[in-house]
């Protein structure tokens, strides 16, 4: 299977099935917002490939066929606040201190507003042994959205030593303004790669 624009152009996308239904989510990112396709097309393998797609009792599609459909460039969430399920891949909750040697990784269950996400509402605070420096890190920041999945990256580059983030305090909503939940402060000790 395949999901690309009409111009042949590869779609970033998620494709399997819930319940015996085919489902696809396209990975929504700033490029793509930027420049949204007015529609997508999705290329179902049918017999006699053997990845043709299959019924759930095992008969395979008679024939490749391709689907299209229109797109909206419209991000819809569910409302309420955006809920932090993990940091680079490990889930809540962590414990007091978080090491990395690359980039931060924070993935939400519900949308974030794009809007909000900028350097400057991602600020890391230097930590000095117990004394919080007053000058944050605001460091690049990127994003993709798969279904009501948002993962957040925050390029760390050259930055090394102690960190707070505080997941209360930074500037980033969901699409309904409400903050993401929980109110985390997370130590970060950033180590040469």
């Amino acid at each position: 299977m395949t999901v690309e624009r009409e111009d042949g152009r590869p779609l970033e996308a998620r494709l399997g099935t819930a319940a015996g239904v085919l489902v696809i989510e396209l990975v929504v990112t700033p490029e793509l917002l930027a420049e949204a396709p007015p529609a997508a097309r999705v290329r179902l393998l049918g017999a006699p490939s053997p990845q043709a797609l299959r019924t759930t009792d095992g008969r395979p599609l008679a024939a490749p066929v391709t689907l299209r459909w229109p797109l909206l460039p419209r991000l819809h969430g569910s409302g309420g606040a955006p809920r932090l399920l993990s940091v680079n891949g490990r889930p809540l909750p962590l414990s007091a201190t978080l090491e990395t040697a690359g980039p931060l990784s924070l993935l939400f269950d519900g949308v974030l507003d794009p809007a909000t996400v900028s350097p400057e509402a991602c600020p890391l605070w230097p930590r000095e042994g117990e004394i919080t420096l007053k000058t944050p890190l605001e460091p690049p920041v990127s994003w993709r959205l798969v279904g009501e999945r948002f993962e957040l990256l925050l390029d760390l580059g050259a930055a090394r030593g102690s960190y707070w983030l505080q997941l209360g305090t930074v500037g980033v909503r969901g699409l309904a303004g409400h903050a993401p939940e929980p109110p985390l402060k997370l130590k970060i000790e950033v180590r040469a790669s």
